[in-house]
Parts: C-alpha cells; sequence; structure tokens
C-alpha cells in the first residue's frame, strides 16, 4: 500500500506542529512551569545553615504573594544556577528573597555561608556582612543544572547611621 503525497505532508505537517508546542517555551527563554503551568509551592521545612541573617519562609503566605512582596527584592535561580538580576543593590539588614525556579536542588554561597533551596522553593533571608561598607559580594550557585560563580552580585550599602 503506497500513500499519496496529501496524507505525507498531512503527516509532516502534524509533526511539525506538535514539536512546535513542545518546544515553544524553550524558545522564549522558559519551562512549562515559568509559563504558569503547573504550580511551583515551597518546600514545607526548607533547610539552610546561612549564619550572618536570618532566613524565614512564611507558611501563611503563597507564592504569588511572597513575590509580590518581594518584587523588587528577588534573585530568581534559573536550572544552570544563573541569578536574575545579575546585579543588586541593597541596604545591610534588608530581607530579600532567594528563588529556585528550577527542578534541582540548588546550594546557594552568600559571601560563604550557604542556603540550601529545594527544587521550585524560595527562602527570605535577611542580607548582612561584618565587613566594611559598602561590599559586594559574589552569590554562587551549584546545582545538578550547572555552577555558576558570580551568577549573581549584591553590593551591600549602610543605612544611614551605620
Amino acid at each position: 500500500m503506497h500513500m499519496s503525497k496529501k496524507v505525507w505532508v498531512l503527516i509532516i505537517v502534524i509533526l511539525v506542529v506538535v514539536l512546535g508546542i513542545w518546544k515553544l517555551p524553550s524558545l522564549f527563554g522558559k519551562t512549562w512551569e515559568g509559563l504558569g503551568l503547573t504550580s511551583p509551592t515551597p518546600s514545607p521545612t526548607p533547610s539552610s545553615n546561612y549564619v550572618p541573617g536570618k532566613k524565614t519562609t512564611p507558611a501563611s503566605q503563597t507564592y504569588d504573594q511572597t513575590l509580590a512582596a518581594y518584587a523588587d527584592r528577588r534573585i530568581q535561580f534559573n536550572e544552570k544556577c544563573q541569578g536574575i538580576p545579575g546585579q543588586i543593590v541593597l541596604k545591610k539588614g534588608t530581607k530579600i528573597m532567594l528563588d529556585n525556579r528550577s527542578k534541582y536542588v540548588q546550594t546557594i554561597n552568600l559571601d560563604g555561608a550557604k542556603v540550601v533551596l529545594p527544587a521550585y522553593s524560595w527562602q527570605i533571608v535577611t542580607i548582612t556582612t561584618k565587613n566594611q561598607l559598602p561590599y559586594n559580594f559574589g552569590i554562587d550557585c551549584k546545582s545538578d543544572g550547572g555552577t555558576t560563580e558570580n551568577g549573581a552580585m549584591i553590593n551591600l550599602q549602610a543605612l544611614i547611621g551605620q
């Protein structure tokens, strides 16, 4: 049995459409999760040994509520452990959101102190240092998806009177 040209063209068109839908998110630098098609949730008991500041993960807030509250004080880490934004200026003692948007557990190194973020989780940490201000420190990230040194940079400034 021999298939006609129209049938072959139809099969090829269907394959191209299916492949296009499957690859569409990566064309825009997103994953299916990043498009909001699944609902990421924080780990109920994230672990951390971040020493310079204290961390909290409010159980009473959803991811969207926390995202809105920390929109201008958030560093998001993608699957390649890259921080977005790449640089941020903060005052000493500022609370920020460390946001893991990958399927990997990520270990974030904040100036020598570590924060472990389970897949699709976040933590709120207070950024501080004993070093003289202003002070710049790189944020390193390690996961199965990749490792980056200075994947993001924090420029820590003094509060007036410090």
